[in-house]
Formats: C-alpha cells, sequence, structure tokens
C-alpha cells in the first residue's frame, strides 16, 4: 500500500473507504451505521507543504468518497495543513505498524463520515495549530487545522502542544484518547469549546 501522501490521499483512503461501505452494505447487522455514512455530505481540505505537496480535498457524498485536486461543491467540514515529510513520515509508521493492511482499516475509514458528525461539525467555526513534539528524525510538527472555516487561517484561536510519545501509547492503547486529552495536552488560548466538540465527537464514534 503506497504511503506516498499524494496518492494516499488521491487513491488510497477512497479506495479503503469504498471497500468499509461495501462491506457495511454486505451486513444487515450494520444498516444504521451504514445509513449514517451515506448521509454524510461534505469536503475535507488537506494541504501538503514543501517540495512536492499538494493541495487535495476529499469529497464525501451519498456513501461515496473521492480525492480530487480542485475544490469541489459540497461545504467545507475540515482543513488541515502539514509538512509532506510530516505526513510522509506518519504513513510510513502507520504501515510499519500494520494499521493501513489491517482488515478493518476499511471499516474504520468508512468510520470517518458521518451525518451526525456533520451536523455537530456546521454549527463550529475553529481555528487552532496542533504541536507535535520529539518526533523521529524531524523534531516539531506543527499542524493547522480549521472546523467550518473558509481556508487555512495563519493566526489560531489556540494552540495544543502534545508530546509524540503519548501520541504512540495511545496508538498501542496504552493511553486511551479521553486520557490523552484530559491530561496530557497543553493548551494555549481558549480550547474550552473545541475540547467539548472533540469529547462529544468521541462519545458518538463510541455508540456507533
Amino acid at each position: 500500500m503506497s504511503t506516498d501522501p499524494n496518492q494516499f490521499f488521491l487513491e488510497t483512503l477512497p479506495s479503503l473507504f469504498t471497500r468499509g461501505v461495501e462491506a457495511l452494505a454486505a451486513d444487515a447487522q450494520a444498516q444504521a451505521r451504514l445509513a449514517d455514512i451515506r448521509a454524510a455530505r461534505g469536503a475535507v481540505q488537506i494541504v501538503l507543504e514543501g517540495e512536492g505537496g499538494a493541495e487535495i480535498f476529499l469529497a464525501v457524498e451519498n456513501g461515496t468518497m473521492r480525492g480530487v485536486s480542485a475544490r469541489p461543491d459540497l461545504p467545507l467540514r475540515f482543513c488541515v495543513a502539514v509538512s509532506r515529510e510530516a505526513a510522509s513520515g506518519a504513513l510510513g509508521m502507520l504501515e510499519e505498524s500494520g494499521n493501513l493492511g489491517h482488515d478493518k482499516a476499511p471499516l474504520r475509514v468508512a468510520g470517518l463520515a458521518s451525518g451526525k458528525m456533520d451536523k455537530l461539525i456546521a454549527k463550529e467555526k475553529l481555528a487552532f495549530h496542533v504541536i507535535v513534539k520529539n518526533v523521529p528524525d524531524l523534531d516539531s510538527v506543527t499542524v493547522r487545522v480549521g472546523v467550518g472555516v473558509e481556508g487555512l487561517p495563519e493566526t489560531p484561536g489556540f494552540t495544543v502542544t502534545v508530546d509524540y510519545d503519548d501520541l504512540e501509547e495511545v496508538r498501542t492503547g496504552e493511553l486511551t484518547p479521553q486520557q490523552l486529552f484530559m491530561k496530557k495536552l497543553k493548551i494555549v488560548g481558549d480550547a474550552s469549546r473545541a475540547m467539548t466538540l472533540a469529547m462529544t465527537m468521541m462519545q458518538q464514534q463510541q455508540k456507533r
């Protein structure tokens, strides 16, 4: 499976999404979850910065996902900007861990779409930076994020700093996402609304 970020977002992720939807469609017990995924409608903007980078949009509608280079005529739910080098490193680690090739990977990718989540996000306008410290070979990585905004603001409403090792503990199951949010994040600025939204989204995900 390709870990080239450009190819991953344009081709690999949509392919995993399609396989996940097909698996749910064949499962009589999963029709409510499938209906929620098919109700999702929106786009995610991904900006891969640096040499070889690109601007990519993931368009989700009617239970399908497309990776495209031009913005689709859909509500923009998320904007994310990160260096192409950091994205490549993250995908490489996911590949090495077996997460990308796991049998449940398509279902997890399909589960990223949710009509219920869309309704939650539609009420928000947030802009923030996430700084990941002590990243192997990269030291510090900054991810710029916008929720419910048009484009990526340069000035964040708040900044979240997290250590790479803490993220690794979440990936391996040694730390829950809730523990990460409550105990490990360092926040500068008013992130109260964002934290409430994140916790609500995690609760909704667990119900599915």
